[in-house]
């Protein structure tokens, strides 16, 4: 040990007071040669991220959408079943991602089509 950190060892080192590279994930879990090579590629998120985000965006426009056009919905069976067959896509979407996503705690909460369709029947 005491050969190894000599001062004379240390002489000539290229990374002498250069900050470390801290761009690695010390928690990667072996995937870190996956992330660095999706990173030189060009990718800022991985792309089960990417997904997530845009599942969390289009359940926000889902429910906005719900909310600004109940009372339309309500007295429209062709609007319904729009709405029920978006909802049931997101749904079905929803749930493959749970399944790949790597990080169980990054799962989402599924959307229930049913209880949907029954808020606007009730607003």
């Amino acid at each position: 040990m005491r050969e190894a950190v000599a001062p004379e060892r240390l002489r000539g080192n290229p990374y002498a007071g250069k900050p470390l590279n801290l761009k690695s994930n010390p928690f990667d879990q072996g995937l870190g040669m996956a992330h660095r090579m999706l990173r030189n590629a060009g990718f800022t998120k991985l792309p089960w991220m990417e997904d997530e985000e845009a599942l969390r965006r289009e359940r926000a426009d889902l429910a906005a959408f719900v909310e600004a056009h109940a009372g339309e919905l309500r007295n429209s069976a062709q609007g319904r079943e729009q709405l029920r067959a978006r909802a049931e896509d997101l749904r079905r979407r929803i749930e493959i991602f749970n399944l790949t996503v790597p990080i169980a705690s990054r799962q989402m909460t599924n959307i229930n089509p049913a209880r949907i369709l029954a808020e606007v029947g009730q607003s």
